[in-house]
């Protein structure tokens, strides 16, 4: 009886070691993807929406107001 005992043990000694590395190489992984995000995908979401904010709040070229509100047109 005491050899199953023994065996048990052991049996949960090494369940549980590879409970810990599991949980090590989830961390390991969450990290990477941390590190990933805040180096490559913030930097480029704010190029996007730097693009996209110039792009879509520039004055048009072809029609502007003066400071008296008479019209401009480029196109003439």
């Amino acid at each position: 009886m005491s050899n199953n005992l023994i065996f048990f043990e052991k049996l949960l000694t090494i369940q549980n070691q590879k409970k810990k590395k599991i949980a090590q190489k989830n961390q390991n992984s969450d990290l990477v993807m941390s590190i990933f995000i805040h180096l490559h995908l913030i930097p480029l979401a704010k190029v996007v929406v730097y693009k996209l904010h110039h792009e879509l709040f520039q004055p048009s070229v072809t029609s502007q107001r003066t400071s008296s509100g008479d019209s401009l047109d480029t196109n003439i």
